[in-house]
């Protein structure tokens, strides 16, 4: 599909449930979040250049521009001019994995959620909000705006994303947002981050890079508790949903659990730390945990600069 921007929809009666329910269902995780968090992590760090000066102690080492500190030998920081309005940008995985769930919700379930109640703060906050689709390509592209048919447009979107039978590819997504956002803006990448294991960590870091030395970056991996804990159920066959590999394992056998488990922590370490090597926020919640109590506690890390590789399960 072209990644060009929609036209605006005009939805049915039975469309339009579906965003609504969709919609009362995300107020209540933007409910968990204390009164003016979203401003708090996000506003008042500047979106415009204005200015250079030397480093003083106390200073956000983000805002270091590391090629005038070369040059001079001596940190500097770039200065900005806050705006009130943020760009925000949601970038939602659609990809064949984000299918998988052992609990209340599959992961695309939950990428949908967030996606939305994301999209319901800014909204409140008269930001500019753009949704981006992707998988190993991008699927679909929604320029960024304002008002409640552009909200109701994206949930609408959210609601019949294409769930396709692709893997992900972090680097396709990275290039577009890099040729389409030119001015600084927030951004929020929410998948399951399953690339092959074999390139996951300099992928990751080398798509990643370019985006979070411009843009606010934040990385929300959505995970699964079955894909950690292995269950006790004798012969199973487990099947990759990107590459259709089958694999036969015996559950029953303590070994095999635990080589599963210890597997899928390294994989999962290896995925957070090639992110923030890639100067990204990161955060990792599951999908059992509860999405509301997640986010705020996400939106208070970047406020207080804290690590953000604190999350469910891993």
């Amino acid at each position: 599909m072209n990644p060009a921007a929609s036209q605006r929809v005009t939805l049915s009666p039975s469309t339009l449930n579906h965003v609504r329910r969709l919609e009362l269902r995300v107020r209540k995780h933007v409910e968990a979040l204390a009164p003016g968090a979203y401003r708090s992590a996000f506003k008042g760090r500047g979106i415009e250049f204005s200015d250079l000066r030397e480093y003083t102690p106390g200073d956000d080492v983000r805002s270091i521009d590391w090629n005038v500190t070369a040059r001079a030998q001596t940190p500097f920081v770039k200065l900005f001019i806050e705006e009130r309005e943020l760009t925000v940008t949601l970038a939602v995985d659609v990809s064949a994995s984000t299918l998988f769930g052992s609990t209340i919700r599959t992961k695309a379930a939950a990428i949908t959620e967030l996606a939305a109640a994301i999209a319901t703060i800014s909204h409140d906050a008269n930001d500019r909000t753009g949704l981006v689709l992707f998988a190993d390509h991008v699927v679909k592209s929604i320029a960024s705006g304002k008002g409640r048919a552009h909200y109701m447009q994206i949930l609408h979107e959210l609601v019949h994303a294409p769930q396709l039978n692709t893997p992900t590819d972090v680097r396709a997504l990275a290039q577009q947002l890099g040729r389409t956002h030119r001015k600084r803006s927030l951004m929020f990448i929410i998948s399951d981050f399953l690339v092959p294991e074999n390139t996951e960590h300099r992928q990751l870091t080398q798509a990643l890079g370019p985006l979070a030395r411009k843009h606010e970056l934040v990385a929300i991996r959505i995970t699964d508790p079955a894909e950690s804990s292995l269950p006790k159920m004798g012969l199973l066959q487990l099947v990759d949903p990107e590459t259709g590999q089958r694999t036969l394992i015996d559950s029953s056998n303590k070994r095999v659990r635990e080589a599963f488990r210890t597997r899928s922590t390294q994989r999962a370490r290896k995925i957070e730390r090639a992110i923030m090597q890639a100067g990204a926020n990161y955060a990792s919640i599951s999908t059992d945990d509860n999405l509301g109590l997640q986010l705020a506690n996400l939106l208070h890390r970047i406020q207080a600069n804290a690590p953000l590789s604190a999350g469910a399960a891993q």
